[in-house]
C-alpha cells in the first residue's frame, strides 16, 4: 500500500449507487479512500473544504444543485480537484457542457463495474500526478510534467529520464498536437472530447493549439487514435486537425517523438486537409523538381491571358503541396513576390494605382501569418481577382468608350446628350465626363461640337450645298446659331471658310 492515498468523494442522489461505487473495489488496496459521500452538489460543496478530495465522482442530474453546476463551482475555485462524471445517457452531447468546464474522464452508469472504474480512477490519478496535484512516490514533490518539461528543452539529468521511465511503467506515450481553425466553444469541447478516456499531460496551450502528451498501452492509444479520426471525419467541416507522433516506451525517446511534432507541424501547413497526421502514416512525398518560373506567369499575365496565368499558379502551388517538405517562408515569399510584380505590371498597363500599391501590403501580412498552404492561397487568390478584375473592367470599359465614340462619329448630326449615352452604353453620367475630360483632354460638349464643325468643313466643299443646309446636315437647325459656333471655332466665318476654299 502507497503510503499516501487519493482522496475520492462520491456525489450521487441514488444512495444505492453510492453504495455499490462503495463495493466495487477494496479501496486501500488499490491505493484510493473514499472520503465522503454526498447526495447532491450542495452537499458535495459543504464536505470539500473539510475533507480534501483529490477527485470527485459525480451523477449529472440531482436536486438542489446537478451535477454540471457543481463541476463549475468546484472548477472555478478548487482547480487542482479533479472531475469523473456518472451519466445514464449515452448521447454525449447530454454531458459535453461538463468537458467545457474541466471533466478529464466520464463513465456510463449501464456500463459502470469495478473493472471500468478502477481503470477510470487511476487514469484520472495519473492525469493529476502529471499536473503535480496528486504526489507520486516515483517523483516525490516534482510534479511530473516539470521532469517532461526539462527533458524536453534538452537540461535534464540522467535521473530525470529515470524517473519518467518508473513513471510510465509497462505503459509507453506518444505526442499530439490539436490545432482548430476558430475559437467556438463547442471546438474546446472537441478538443477536450477527443483525449477523453487517456492519461494526458498538457505541454503548450494557446488559442489555436494544444499540444500533449497521451499515456498508457500501445493498444489503448492506437484505439484512442482511432477513434479520433472517425470522429473528425464523420464531421467534414469539422475545424480541427489532430497531428500525432510515433509511439514510444523509453523516456529517452520523449525527445525523438518531440522533434516528430515539430516536423508534422510543418507539414500540417501543406496536409492541412488531412484531419488526422500520423507521423507512421505520412501520403506519399513527391519530390519538387522545377522551380517556378515568374516570366512565364508573367509573360501571361500581361497577355491578358489570366485564367492560363492563375492555372499556372494553382499546378506549382498543387506540387508544392505534394512535396510538403517545402520551407513554408519560401511558398509565402513566392506568392508575396508574384504579387509584387503583378502590381508592377498593372503599374505599366494602366498607371500607377495607389489602391493596389496599399493593397499589396495588406495581402503581404495575410499571407505572412496564413498558418495553412489553403488559407495562404485563398488570400493570393482574392488579391489577384481583384486587381484582374480592375483590369478586365477597364478593358471592357475601353471597348464600350470605343463604341461610344464611333456612335458620335455616326450621329453627330442628331441631339445628343452626355445623359443619353451614358445610359445607353451603361455608363456612369460622372464617370463618362471624367473619361472625356482626362483622355481627351476636352469636355464632351467640346468634343461633339469638334466632331461637327469638322464634318462642317467637309461640306462646305459642296457648291450645291447651302450654308443653312450644312449647318442643318451637321445638327444644328438654328443657322444664326451655326454660324456663331463656326466662327468661334474657325475663326472665321462659314461662307468666309468657303470662299478659302475656292481660292
Amino acid at each position: 500500500m502507497r503510503a499516501s492515498l487519493t482522496k475520492v468523494l462520491i456525489v450521487d442522489d441514488e444512495r444505492l449507487i453510492r453504495q455499490g461505487i462503495l463495493h466495487y473495489m477494496n479501496w486501500q488496496e488499490e491505493g484510493f479512500e473514499v472520503v465522503g459521500e454526498a447526495a447532491n452538489g450542495e452537499e458535495a460543496l459543504k464536505l470539500i473544504d473539510a475533507l480534501h478530495p483529490d477527485i470527485i465522482i459525480t451523477d449529472i442530474v440531482m436536486p438542489v444543485m446537478n451535477g454540471t453546476d457543481l463541476i463549475k463551482y468546484v472548477k472555478e475555485h478548487y482547480p487542482s480537484i479533479e472531475m469523473i462524471v456518472l451519466s445514464s445517457y449515452a448521447d454525449f452531447d447530454y454531458v459535453r457542457d461538463t468537458f467545457k468546464n474541466g471533466v478529464v474522464d466520464y463513465i456510463l452508469k449501464p456500463k459502470l463495474d469495478g473493472d471500468i472504474l478502477l481503470e477510470t480512477l487511476k487514469r484520472v490519478e495519473k492525469t493529476a500526478q502529471l499536473k503535480g496535484h496528486v504526489p507520486k512516490q516515483v517523483t516525490g514533490d516534482v510534479p511530473v510534467k516539470a521532469v517532461i518539461e526539462k527533458i524536453l528543452k534538452k537540461y535534464h539529468h540522467a535521473d530525470d529520464i529515470q524517473t519518467l521511465d518508473a513513471f510510465l511503467g509497462d505503459e509507453g506515450f506518444l505526442f499530439a498536437q490539436l490545432t482548430r481553425s476558430d475559437f467556438s466553444s463547442d471546438e474546446a469541447l472537441a478538443q477536450t472530447a477527443i483525449f477523453t478516456g487517456l492519461t494526458t499531460v498538457e505541454l503548450e496551450r494557446d488559442d489555436r493549439h494544444q499540444l500533449v502528451m497521451c499515456i498508457g498501452t500501445k493498444l489503448a492509444l492506437n484505439q484512442a487514435i482511432d477513434e479520433a479520426k472517425m470522429r473528425l471525419l464523420a464531421h467534414r467541416h469539422n475545424p480541427l486537425s489532430i497531428i500525432i507522433s510515433t509511439f514510444y516506451d523509453k523516456a529517452k525517446d520523449s525527445i525523438t517523438a518531440f522533434d516528430e511534432i515539430k516536423a508534422l507541424r510543418n507539414y500540417h501547413f501543406f496536409l492541412s486537409d488531412l484531419p488526422v497526421i500520423h507521423y507512421n502514416h505520412l501520403p506519399p512525398r513527391v519530390p519538387l523538381e522545377k522551380p517556378f518560373d515568374l516570366s512565364i506567369f508573367l509573360t501571361l499575365f500581361k497577355q491578358k491571358k489570366y485564367d492560363v496565368a492563375l492555372s499556372y499558379v494553382d499546378e506549382y502551388i498543387g506540387r508544392v503541396k505534394q512535396d510538403y517538405t517545402y520551407q513554408i517562408n519560401e511558398v509565402k515569399n513566392l506568392l508575396g513576390n508574384i504579387i509584387f510584380n503583378m502590381v508592377i505590371a498593372f503599374t505599366e498597363l494602366k498607371g500607377k494605382s495607389e489602391h493596389f500599391e496599399q493593397k499589396k501590403y495588406q495581402y503581404f501580412n495575410v499571407i505572412n501569418h496564413g498558418t495553412t498552404l489553403v488559407a495562404c492561397y485563398y488570400h493570393f487568390q482574392q488579391f489577384y481577382d481583384e486587381l484582374t478584375s480592375d483590369v478586365m473592367i477597364d478593358s471592357l470599359q475601353q471597348d464600350n468608350i470605343s463604341q461610344l465614340l464611333a456612335y458620335i462619329d455616326r450621329h453627330y448630326s442628331e441631339p445628343l446628350s452626355l445623359t443619353d449615352l451614358s445610359a445607353h452604353f451603361h455608363f456612369n453620367p460622372s464617370y463618362l465626363s471624367s473619361y472625356f475630360s482626362q483622355h481627351l483632354n476636352k469636355g464632351f460638349s467640346d468634343y461633339l461640337t469638334d466632331i461637327r464643325i469638322n464634318k462642317a468643313k467637309e461640306l462646305l466643299n459642296n457648291d450645291d450645298l447651302s450654308i443653312a443646309d450644312v449647318g442643318s446636315m451637321v445638327g444644328y437647325q438654328d443657322h444664326s446659331y451655326f454660324c456663331k459656333v463656326f466662327k468661334k471655332k474657325t475663326k472665321q466665318s462659314p461662307s468666309r471658310f468657303r470662299k478659302e476654299l475656292i481660292k
